[in-house]
């Protein structure tokens, strides 16, 4: 019989590629289900890795709250608190004050100037756009007054020597720029006379190796206002003896102006007033479009009477260059003090004291403004307490141009040290007009002086002054009592608090005080101390800072391996409402 080898061959072939077919299908089978299978098993490891940290990250979030609504039960100045969750989440929280220094209620109070070699006088302040304070004055720890500048770099204060000469510094004042840059002048009397003279600090450049000498003339230049328009440049006023035949007006001296620009640098001063009599104290503001405005008070006596002090204006344009200047008090009594505001609409807003020629020599608070529609409005009389006296007006201007007005009002009813000196409040709206004065001292209420008024964001009004607290010895003269730096505020929930906050309460002297709100509406107080303690045991006159205690509250959460860690910087605000000045997440320890 006939056999096909070749037909068998194909028979056993086909089979053969029949198996291995099967095979190699069922391997690749294998292989792509083991592929399908590890790449789920990833897949669902990386989702669980996910899972993890989501739950370890809502974990730091519960440890956040936790330690905030823990917070405002703890005592301000408590150290560390730690705590755990307890509601099935592992997570640990920490809560630690921020800074070091005295508490003082609600307070952190420390000591910026540390010199206890010297006294430290004419403290000025500014805050910067990230709420950092910077802080100058002047200072005979060297031997001569010099002119000094502090910062707090985060640990501690920083100081430098700004003047750093052999004549008398006095006198500072701060302003800081769009850019943060900072800028001071200050009187200094190394050149032979009183001149101005400032410096300049940039990140780039730190501060100028040798000041600048802006007034630069043979008369002594005193009494400086300084002011940074919306482009950065530079405004300044002073009283300038220079055009002054002081042989036969040996009391005269006129106002002078000086502008820096990057585009000029700074220009010639400017005699702006040249009135035939005594100008001092002028200020400075700025409206809407960079043109300055400028107050003083003059005895030019344009009624002949003996001590007839008022209060002149002026201002600048583009097309007109400085106006005349136009006396807006105009009367036979003595016009003190005066200060100005600029609103959003450009209106002109002065107040001063004055006592209206009455014979009790009593002063009243006066108001006048300037629209560019109206010109001058008649004077307004604040105070209308014509048997008392009311002093040293300060005026500040909120978000919607409702104006907020401070003075001292003392109660001359009762003489000698017994006298008071009440801090009374009054503020204009549109809609009320002015509203009848309030007093805002509590029990605070002798021998108080310098006031300082500042609106927060919300347009509420912030109010320092300092006090005299009596010693309880009657054998001492009563001025040389201790004072105390007092704090108050208002809120349209709970109006002006019933006492203002003692800050200082210390056994010092502890007077000049100065307010600035940051950004979150947080307070800063500066003012001079002479209490004795370890830092400063000769009881010489320091630069004090207050502000409300902060804290850093760190929350970290943990699931499986994975953990998730938030840092947040909170303040414990005086109606123990907790404010967040800062929330991040950071790298677990």
């Amino acid at each position: 019989m006939f056999v096909n080898k070749y037909s068998q061959f194909n028979s056993h072939s086909q089979k053969g590629f029949a198996l291995l077919t099967s095979v190699i299908v069922v391997s690749v089978m294998l292989l792509t289900s083991f592929t399908l299978a590890t790449i789920f098993i990833r897949e669902m490891r990386g989702a669980s890795v996910y899972e993890d940290s989501v739950i370890a990250l809502k974990a730091a979030d519960s440890g956040i709250e936790l330690a905030t609504k823990k917070l405002e039960t703890i005592e301000i100045g408590e150290e560390g608190v730690l705590g755990n969750c307890s509601n099935g989440i592992s997570c640990q929280f920490n809560i630690s004050p921020i800074g070091s220094g005295e508490i003082s209620g609600d307070f952190l109070v420390s000591n910026i100037s540390q010199t206890p070699n010297g006294d430290s006088y004419g403290q000025e302040i500014q805050l910067d756009s990230q709420n950092n304070l910077h802080v100058v004055w002047y200072d005979d720890t060297p031997g001569n007054f010099d002119i000094y500048y502090s910062k707090w770099d985060g640990t501690e204060w920083e100081s430098v020597n700004l003047s750093n000469n052999g004549g008398r510094s006095d006198s500072p004042e701060i302003e800081i720029d769009s850019k943060d840059n900072i800028h001071v002048i200050w009187e200094d009397k190394s050149p032979g006379n009183w001149d101005i003279l400032y410096n300049k600090w940039t990140p780039e450049t730190g501060w100028l190796t040798e000041p600048i000498n802006i007034s630069n003339n043979p008369g002594d230049s005193f009494d400086t206002s300084l002011r940074i328009d919306s482009k950065d440049n530079i405004h300044v006023v002073w009283r300038d003896e220079t055009d002054v035949d002081v042989e036969r007006y040996p009391w005269n001296d006129d106002v002078f102006y000086a502008k820096w620009s990057p585009e000029t640098g700074w220009t010639d001063p400017v005699n702006i007033c040249r009135t035939p009599d005594a100008s001092r104290w002028p200020k400075i503001r700025l409206d809407s479009e960079d043109y300055p405005h400028v107050v003083w008070q003059d005895y030019s006596d344009d009624f002949e009477s003996m001590w007839s002090y008022d209060i002149y204006y002026t201002k600048w344009t583009p097309e007109t260059g400085w106006l005349p200047f136009v006396n807006i008090s105009y009367n036979t009594g003595i016009s003190y003090n005066p200060e100005m505001g600029i609103d959003s609409e450009d209106n002109v807003h002065i107040v001063w004291q004055d006592d209206l020629d009455i014979p009790s020599n009593r002063f009243e608070i006066l108001y006048k403004k300037w629209s560019p529609i109206t010109g001058w409005s008649e004077a307004v009389n604040l105070s209308s307490t014509p048997t008392e006296n009311s002093l040293y007006p300060e005026i500040e201007i909120d978000s919607k141009n409702n104006l907020h007005v401070i003075w001292r009002e003392d109660e001359n009813s009762i003489s000698g040290c017994n006298t008071l000196h009440m801090t009374f409040y009054t503020k204009w709206t549109p809609e009320d007009g002015w509203l009848p004065a309030t007093n805002i001292s509590g029990s605070f209420n002798k021998a108080g002086d310098y006031r300082q008024i500042r609106i927060d964001s919300q347009d509420n009004p912030h109010v320092v002054w300092y006090n005299t607290i009596s010693d309880g010895n009657d054998e001492t003269p009563c001025w040389s009592d201790p004072r105390d730096i007092l704090y108050n505020k208002w809120t349209p929930e709970t109006g002006w608090l019933t006492e203002p906050i003692n800050i200082s309460n210390n056994s010092g002297d502890s007077r000049y005080v100065l307010i600035r709100i940051d950004s979150s509406d947080g307070p800063h107080i500066v003012w001079r101390d002479n209490t004795i303690s370890e830092d400063n045991p000769l009881g010489k006159y320091e630069i004090y800072y207050a502000r409300i205690q902060e804290y850093l509250i760190t929350a970290t959460g943990v699931f499986g391996d994975t953990k998730r860690k938030i840092e947040m910087k909170v303040r414990k605000n005086i109606d123990s409402k907790i404010t967040i000045l800062s929330r991040r997440e950071v790298a677990p320890d």
